[in-house]
């Protein structure tokens, strides 16, 4: 079971998956990282993941 730390996380990378026309690696992500026993890396995945546009304007 999820706590609401990982849930609020799964939900924020959903969305920019959805962003980043991903639908299906956002909708599956968060799943397969807990379920594989890595749930306490997502926080580091959406750093990564939120800091994508800024990396792009910089390119």
């Amino acid at each position: 079971m999820m706590d609401t730390d990982t849930t609020v996380m799964q939900d924020r990378i959903g969305q920019l998956y959805r962003e980043f026309k991903l639908p299906t690696v956002g909708a599956q992500s968060v799943d397969r990282f807990t379920e594989a026993g890595h749930d306490h890396t997502l926080s580091i995945f959406l750093e990564v993941l939120d800091r994508r546009p800024m990396i792009a304007a910089a390119g």
